[in-house]
């Protein structure tokens, strides 16, 4: 049986590691070979598998030094970005789960959950915490985003901002009925 060829890694560089040296190939598998790493913060015997190297995208990208040294220079994100991601990385991948396109921009974003509901205009009424284990905690406040037409999936002209009440309220009518359930509401309480 032929053996199949190790690729060179050597002199690579994946984030703030650079591959220096091929260590063993395990099982005979070009695949699983074993590859020496120096990270830029000096620590050199940071191992990493031919599979690891291959992947597009990687978790990995120090030794594990990478937090701290971003904490150390300051360089950690303002308390409002961090926020906004956490919030936009949740609606994203809450849109994946459910099959739903989301094609709106972070700034169109932003705008839509710092801005008062579109049905009653009351302030942000939802909540989010961000955990920075050495910087502290900290929570913001925001209001969701209601799909208009529940069939389709977020894009700007399908959203609107929206506070919990009527999120929960508003469910699956379609936006037509759920102004006609509010008018029909109104209009019997000025009777009273």
């Amino acid at each position: 049986m032929r053996k199949r060829k190790i690729k060179n890694r050597i002199g690579e560089i994946h984030g703030l590691l650079t591959v220096v040296e091929l260590i063993n190939i395990k099982d005979e598998t070009p695949r699983r070979s074993l590859w020496r790493c120096i990270c830029t913060c000096g620590t050199q015997n940071y191992n990493v598998t031919s599979i690891w190297l291959s992947r597009k995208t990687k978790s990995t990208k120090s030794c594990g030094c990478f937090p701290k040294e971003r904490n150390h220079f300051g360089k950690t994100l303002p308390k409002e970005i961090a926020a906004l991601n956490k919030i936009y990385i949740l609606y994203k991948s809450e849109a994946k789960k459910r099959n739903l396109n989301f094609n709106i921009s972070k700034h169109i974003f932003e705008k839509l959950i710092f801005s008062n509901c579109h049905y009653c205009d009351s302030t942000l009424s939802n909540s989010s915490i961000v955990y920075r284990p050495k910087l502290g905690n900290f929570s913001t406040k925001y209001n969701g985003i209601d799909r208009k037409n529940n069939n389709k999936g977020y894009i700007e002209s399908n959203c609107v901002p929206c506070c919990v009440t009527c999120n929960l309220a508003k469910r699956k009518l379609s936006y037509d009925d759920f102004i006609k359930h509010i008018t029909k509401i109104y209009k019997h309480l000025i009777k009273i």
